[in-house]
């Protein structure tokens, strides 16, 4: 039997995504650079289960796994393409894919550059993997345009808890700016909900 996706599941994979989000810029900062491609992947993995899980039953958002090439051609399928660089969902699908030591040969990492650029300049399919690239203000623009898609009554804030977050969140942040964070979205989505039944109006 195919169990419905929780109502609550989109609030839930939010706020997964949001904090490998986070998590991402700070190992770009870092210069960590192998767990910046393994957060991001995780980051956008879970904002794409987080757009199609009003759509999907529980049972086929598992079986979608963790390739970022399914969960995108689902996501369009079910809401429309969004402005965003499919080369780079593929792309970080195949980093992703050459992450183990015994087949990643990478020489150098282009820290910083475009993918836009990156991908004139090199052919991905040949990457066997003598170089890589890594574009936070690109990864930025994917969030941003991927969380602006997902219905939630308008709300697009992300809700860093510390200082620490925040600093990381907002540092040279094109997209999201320091003062625009906004509550927790699953708390929110509670309360909202207890006040409508306190109200008689679910």
């Amino acid at each position: 039997m195919k169990l419905k996706a929780h109502p609550f599941t989109k609030f839930w994979f939010l706020d997964y995504a949001d904090d490998y989000y986070i998590l991402t810029r700070f190992c770009y900062f870092s210069f960590l650079q192998s767990m910046a491609f393994h957060n991001a992947h995780h980051a956008i993995e879970y904002y794409l289960k987080a757009g199609i899980s009003d759509n999907l039953d529980m049972h086929s958002l598992k079986r979608l796994g963790h390739n970022l090439e399914n969960l995108w051609d689902q996501y369009i399928r079910l809401l429309g393409t969004p402005p965003i660089d499919r080369r780079v969902i593929s792309y970080l699908n195949r980093i992703d894919e050459l992450r183990y030591p015994r087949i990643n040969s990478f020489t150098h990492i282009l820290w910083g550059m475009p993918f836009s650029e990156f991908f004139e300049r090199f052919n991905i399919e040949e990457l066997q993997v003598k170089v890589a690239c890594f574009s936070m203000h690109d990864i930025d623009n994917i969030v941003f345009e991927l969380r602006k898609a997902i219905p939630l009554d308008g709300e697009l804030k992300i809700s860093p808890l510390t200082k620490e977050q925040k600093t990381y969140l907002f540092k040279e942040n094109e997209y999201f700016k320091k003062g625009k964070e906004g509550s927790n979205q699953l708390l929110t989505h509670l309360k909202n909900i207890i006040k409508k039944r306190l109200q008689g109006q679910t």
